[in-house]
């Protein structure tokens, strides 16, 4: 059994949650995109957290990928793995499909694109995930009141 903490977007306030992640002497995995939100960490952040914790993949412009055509789906995974590379040096093989949606084709996107895994927001069940494609999520925290 393993326990893995993963946080979505790179919100400048990831910075605290890496810092009591370091307090406590845990890891979690940041899972990025590149454009289109307000406060996003900056490049040099990315760097810094890239030497503490893990980095993944999150697309560059956080679309659903089902609703896109599948060249602009794979376009938009394989970018954010490049951007990342390149920005931190780290392989990266961890993606998280934004807004947690997801098909057959973008899960075989995925794969073949180079990832080793992908985390859903899918409740985990007391069964094993039949694929390293569709880790779910045990606990959602959210900063939302309802």
């Amino acid at each position: 059994m393993w326990i893995t903490t993963s946080w979505d977007d790179g919100h400048r306030l990831d910075l605290r949650l890496a810092d009591l992640l370091d307090r406590y002497h845990l890891k979690g995995t940041f899972y990025l995109f590149r454009e289109g939100m307000e406060n996003r960490l900056s490049d040099a952040e990315i760097r810094g957290l890239s030497t503490r914790h893990e980095i993944g993949a999150h697309t560059l412009t956080h679309p659903d990928l089902t609703q896109i055509d599948l060249p602009s789906a794979r376009a938009e995974i394989a970018g954010s793995r490049a951007w990342l590379r390149d920005l931190t040096g780290d392989p990266i093989t961890a993606f998280a499909y934004p807004y947690g949606t997801y098909n057959q084709l973008i899960i075989e996107s995925v794969a073949e694109l180079g990832f080793t895994c992908a985390r859903t927001v899918n409740d985990y069940t007391i069964h094993p995930p039949k694929s390293p494609y569709i880790m779910p999520t045990t606990v959602q925290v959210t900063a939302f009141p309802f």
